[in-house]
């Protein structure tokens, strides 16, 4: 038996259940903990994104912080019209800029 006591997709339970395999879950219901999970999943993808450097990793990590938007308050299309928001009066990330300083 592997313990893995972490949160995990919607569907994992059927697919391991489709492998042949047996699982124990808990549904959790506290939005608050919920919360705390998402944050430690968020931790946990971005040390895979790290080993790994792949698009399917930060398919993970969106995923995660989108449920964390959610569970906070703000709808999946409300977070990403910020992100357009905030790109737009700030820009993004595109050219590479590294500030140094500022007199």
């Amino acid at each position: 038996m592997i313990i893995h006591n972490k949160l995990v997709r919607d569907k994992i339970p059927e697919i391991i259940k489709a492998a042949g395999k047996e699982c124990t879950i808990e549904l959790i219901s506290d939005n608050q903990k919920v919360i705390s999970l998402l944050e430690d999943k968020a931790l946990e993808e971005w040390a895979e994104y790290q080993e790994a450097r792949s698009v399917e990793e930060i398919a993970d990590m969106v995923e995660v912080l989108l449920s964390l938007s959610e569970r906070l308050g703000t709808s999946r299309k409300d977070l990403l019209k910020l992100v357009d928001h905030k790109a737009d009066k700030r820009g993004r990330f595109e050219k590479g800029i590294y500030l140094i300083s500022v007199d």
